[in-house]
């Protein structure tokens, strides 16, 4: 088992300098369940404990997003950690990141969707109770998955950056409002 502490980022040694670092996805799979056993000992529910095999994981280009727990319904659960944070970035973050988002299925398996759903007060315990970072977001530096291209619009009190999809609703018709002024924004440039 991984623990916390230790490094999950195995080095390529070449000419005694690291050329290149791996993560392997057991990795990851040895964190989540690990990371499931230290909220079962927190919370004292031992059937905690078999939540862990039950999470499938993905690992995927998600943009600027660091990760994300996703519930079907029928009591399927998945985490995507973005495969930027695993190409990237330190240990800690890797951890950090995989931890955050295992505590949002726990959250949600523990205390149903309504009290355990998103960055609450049960999210929030269940991290401190395990002595983890309970921050909300991250503050690595993801590329966005694409680029997107930028319009400048005006209107009567500043001006307003619109992305390609509502700069083609405005060429279609589609008219936008200020939300201070209360005036039209109109096309000025592509940025």
């Amino acid at each position: 088992m991984v623990d916390f502490q230790s490094k999950i980022l195995y080095y390529v040694y070449i000419n005694n300098q690291i050329e290149e670092f791996i993560v392997n996805k057991s990795d990851v799979r040895n964190i989540i369940n690990e990371t499931v056993d230290k909220f079962s000992k927190y919370l004292g529910i031992p059937q905690v404990s078999t939540y862990g095999d039950a999470i499938d994981l993905e690992i995927k280009n998600m943009g600027t997003c660091g990760g994300k727990a996703i519930f079907n319904g029928i009591g399927k659960t998945k985490i995507v950690i973005n495969s930027q944070i695993l190409d990237n970035y330190t240990d800690t973050d890797i951890i950090d990141t995989v931890v955050h988002e295992v505590g949002h299925v726990i959250s949600v398996l523990v205390y149903g969707w309504d009290n355990g759903k998103g960055h609450g007060k049960k999210w929030k315990s269940l991290m401190t109770g395990i002595g983890a970072n309970y921050e909300r977001c991250h503050t690595l530096n993801l590329k966005p998955k694409r680029k997107v291209k930028q319009f400048l619009y005006k209107c009567g009190c500043r001006d307003h950056t619109i992305t390609s999809i509502k700069h083609n609703r405005y060429l279609k018709g589609t008219k936008y409002e200020c939300n201070f002024c209360k005036t039209e924004i109109n096309f000025v440039k592509a940025l």
